[in-house]
């Protein structure tokens, strides 16, 4: 099955390449650059250097192609956010996304999947959340406020079902989790106070599966949120981390030191509250994750970082 993909050079868009061409899919990954690419390249895909915001390539591509996923970012090419100018990413976002929709219509796509987050749910104060029926972005996802409408609107004038699949914090080596190692290296991380917090997780191979699955078998429309099976709080995830790192325990700042510290969006994620349950996707799509506890996925995460967890050696030589 040929697969297009926006987004392919990023984090997770390069797992979600690994995880289909593993099963014998003729994906497409639409890269900004040669080294983006190259790394496509190497995980068995067929890199495309293009943009959504210009036809090309690409468009052709996609008609062809028999599904289409964006994994496309909405600060995606954004090196200094401004707080100002949330109205233009919501805006480029909904236009890159309507855009390849636009580009699959009447080609010989079955449907198209669209990843957000499950910050678009909101602060929930550490309710579970079940579905995603509810939208109040926070956080990074905030500049998408005003996309979800419109991006359903496109996909239902072209006639193609809409997956919308929500990650919750993707981990593993890369995106946030790697900036929080590297943090707790130089001593610089911190905790918003009071850390009570609930962090739902999923590990990116996890994630990335789930897409690959989702992509591959569904054909209707579908709201599916991802997550591992132990939310956990945000100071327990940080001591857990920090002793298997055998660094001290990391200091408590308000939300406002935070935010100068990392940005407003990075201390609206770090604040928020939420579990999530993933058991929907896993009954829809038979799949069970390979790190179904955070505390595994952690351990196996630094240990591809080149870290090796002080606490496991400790579990082992006991």
């Amino acid at each position: 099955m040929k697969v297009f993909v926006s987004g392919a050079g990023n984090f997770l868009g390069s797992a979600v390449i690994a995880a289909l061409a593993k099963k014998g899919n003729h994906v497409v990954g639409l890269v900004h650059n040669e080294n983006e690419g190259r790394v496509v390249e190497k995980l068995g895909g067929k890199p495309l250097v293009g943009d959504l915001f210009e036809s090309g390539q690409w468009c052709k591509e996609v008609q062809s192609s028999e599904r289409v996923i964006s994994l496309t970012s909405p600060l995606e090419g954004v090196e200094k956010i401004d707080m100002s100018n949330m109205g233009l990413y919501s805006r480029r976002y909904t236009e890159a996304v309507t855009n390849l929709i636009k580009a699959a219509a009447g080609g010989k796509a079955k449907s198209v999947v669209v990843t957000y987050s499950t910050q678009c749910m909101g602060d929930r104060q550490g309710k579970w959340v079940n579905d995603a029926d509810t939208i109040a972005p926070i956080g990074y996802c905030r500049p998408i406020a005003g996309s979800f409408d419109a991006i359903a609107r496109v996909a239902e004038d072209a006639e193609l079902p809409l997956i919308e699949i929500y990650p919750s914090f993707v981990y593993g080596n890369g995106g946030w989790f790697k900036r929080l190692v590297t943090a707790i290296q130089n001593g610089t991380a911190r905790v918003v106070e009071p850390g009570v917090n609930y962090l739902s997780l999923i590990h990116v191979e996890d994630a990335a599966a789930y897409i690959a699955l989702a992509t591959e078998k569904l054909t209707k429309n579908e709201s599916l949120c991802l997550a591992d099976d132990r939310p956990v709080t945000q100071r327990a995830l940080m001591d857990f981390i920090t002793d298997l790192m055998d660094k001290p325990s990391l200091k408590q700042v308000d939300a406002g030191t935070y935010a100068n510290l990392f940005g407003e969006l990075a201390a609206e994620a770090m604040s928020s509250s939420t579990r999530v349950q993933g058991l929907a996707a896993m009954d829809l799509l038979g799949y069970i994750p390979t790190y179904r506890f955070y505390e595994t996925g952690i351990v196996h995460t630094l240990k591809t970082m080149g870290i090796e967890p002080r606490r496991r050696e400790l579990e082992e030589a006991a």
